[in-house]
């Protein structure tokens, strides 16, 4: 799929010749479902290797909350392109190092944003929240909440399971492979943490997931 994507981007840089307004359409949904499809297979990959243990994790000082406002920067355009505002809070003013693995913190975090964003309407909010965990054995928890169109009732036992879409009215312009959140899952489990949430259809839904403590005993 790589090379057919490959020769596909060749043809429409006109390097070989000029192409005619079709070619150049019928190309460009080659190179989009192309890409799609190796995202897919890509995800497919991730979980075989999360689910067999054999994905490599890092351990490294993590310092909070600067990376998680340097993290929501870098996911600001997701939420810009729909004028949606994405904005950080630490209501305790919290500051500590946590040892874990900043690139799967970031892929946890930009599924959960990008989700947010593509489920609330143009001119809505997103908010990452940093905060303590109210219970010993894990360090803080952080919340990606929003104002969107929320999870039916019916289907929120399923959503982390691997494979299901939510289907309404409200999603029906919302396409996804139904992996995300499974893999979300999957590396916060590999973490030591814990994820979960809240949703109200028509009023937005908040995904809190904790990270281990950390300091020495």
């Amino acid at each position: 799929m790589t090379v057919i994507n490959g020769f596909t981007e060749f043809l429409l840089s006109e390097k070989f010749g000029e192409l005619n307004g079709k070619q150049k359409e019928f190309l460009g949904t080659i190179s989009r479902n192309t890409t799609e499809l190796i995202k897919l297979v890509n995800k497919i990959l991730d979980i075989s290797r999360l689910e067999s243990g054999k994905l490599v994790f890092e351990s490294r000082d993590i310092l909070f909350p600067e990376f998680l406002v340097e993290a929501a920067n870098e996911f600001r355009v997701l939420c810009v392109q729909k004028n949606i505002k994405l904005t950080f809070q630490n209501p305790k003013n919290m500051r500590c190092f946590i040892k874990s693995d900043p690139f799967r913190i970031k892929r946890v975090l930009m599924n959960l944003i990008s989700n947010s964003c593509k489920c609330t309407p143009e001119g809505g909010t997103v908010v990452v929240i940093l905060e303590p965990y109210p219970d010993a054995g894990q360090s803080i928890q952080i919340s990606v909440k929003d104002n969107g169109i929320g999870i039916p009732k019916e289907d929120q036992k399923y959503i982390f399971e691997k494979f299901h879409q939510v289907e309404n009215s409200l999603r029906k312009s919302y396409t996804g492979t139904g992996l995300g959140l499974h893999i979300v899952n999957l590396i916060i489990a590999r973490l030591g943490g814990f994820i979960w949430f809240k949703s109200t259809e028509g009023k937005g839904t908040c995904f809190t997931f904790s990270l281990p403590d950390t300091n020495e005993k």
